[in-house]
C-alpha cells in the first residue's frame, strides 16, 4: 500500500486447492498449518511497540480457508485498544457476506482474491472451486463495497483455454464493480523439474511466458496479452487513506 510502512506476518503455510499455476502446494505441500491467533496478535504488538509501522499484511496462502481462526482473529483484533489496519488475500469462495464484516471491523481495508478469469473456456486449468468466479465475484464485490474494504483481483493473462477477448472482459467486469485489477502471466509452476538449468527456471517469474508456443496458444498475438499487464491503468487506492501514518522516529 503506497505511502505506508508494511509489518508483514506468516500466519500459515501450504495449501489444499492445488492450482496448478501456483508455487506454493510444491514448495508448502497440501496439508494448512497455521500458528495460533495469541501467538499472531502478540507479534504485531510487539512490532508495532518497537517500530512505526502502519498497517498489517498477512501472508498465508489462503488467508479464510480455515474461517474459524479468522473469526477468532478478528474478535481479538477489535477488542484490542489501539486499532492495527490489516491486508490478506484469499479466494472469493473462502469469504462470506458475515466473515467480510467481522474483518471490516476489525481493521481489514483490503482483500485480494484469485479470480483468475471469467472466461469459460478456462475452467479447465482451474481447480473446481474457482470454476464459479463470476457469480461469486458479484457477490464478493459487493460485500465489499458496504463493509468499506477494498477488492484487489488477482488476473492470470494466457491463462491455457482463455482468449484475449475473455479476458479482457474479465477486467473490465472487475473495473466496473469498482474493484482492483492485478493482471499477472500464467506460469506452469507443474511444469518445473529439478533437471532445469537456472536459466530454464528463470523463465518462471510470472513476467513472460515460459514458451513461445505458450505465447502463442490460440493464435493469440503475444504482444497484445503483454500489453494487458504491462499497459498500466489510473487506479488509486483508497487504502491509504484509511491507514493513519505513524510518528516518524530515527
Amino acid at each position: 500500500i503506497p505511502d505506508r510502512r508494511e509489518l508483514v506476518v506468516p500466519v500459515a503455510r501450504g495449501c489444499p486447492i492445488g492450482c496448478d499455476f501456483c508455487d506454493v502446494p510444491t514448495m508448502q505441500g497440501l496439508r494448512e498449518r497455521r500458528i495460533s491467533v495469541d501467538a499472531t496478535v502478540d507479534y504485531i504488538r510487539r512490532s508495532f511497540a518497537e517500530q512505526p509501522f502502519e498497517y498489517v499484511a498477512f501472508y498465508a496462502p489462503t488467508f479464510t480457508l480455515d474461517k474459524r481462526w479468522v473469526t477468532e482473529l478478528c474478535a481479538v483484533l477489535e477488542a484490542e485498544p489501539r486499532r492495527y489496519p490489516w491486508k490478506c488475500a484469499t479466494t472469493l469462495h473462502h469469504l462470506s457476506h458475515e466473515l467480510v464484516g467481522a474483518m471490516a471491523r476489525s481493521g481489514c481495508v483490503r482483500i485480494s482474491v484469485g479470480v483468475e478469469t471469467f472466461d469459460v473456456g478456462g475452467a479447465g486449468s482451474l481447480p473446481l472451486i474457482k470454476q464459479k468466479a463470476a457469480k461469486e465475484f458479484i457477490d464478493v464485490a459487493a460485500w465489499c463495497v458496504s463493509n468499506a474494504v477494498e477488492l484487489n483481483c488477482f488476473v492470470i493473462v494466457g491463462l491455457p483455454g482463455t482468449t484475449l477477448d475473455g479476458t479482457k472482459w474479465t477486467i473490465e467486469a472487475v473495473s466496473a464493480a469498482g474493484a482492483r485489477v492485478r493482471p499477472t502471466v500464467y506460469t506452469p509452476y507443474h511444469l518445473m523439474h529439478a533437471g532445469m538449468s537456472e536459466r530454464e527456471v528463470s523463465a518462471f517469474n510470472r513476467q513472460l511466458f515460459v514458451t513461445a508456443e505458450e505465447m502463442r496458444q490460440g493464435g493469440e498475438d503475444p504482444f497484445a496479452l503483454l500489453a494487458l499487464i504491462f499497459g498500466g491503468d489510473d487506479y488509486v487506492t483508497p487504502a491509504t487513506e484509511r491507514i493513519p501514518q505513524a510518528a516518524a522516529t530515527s
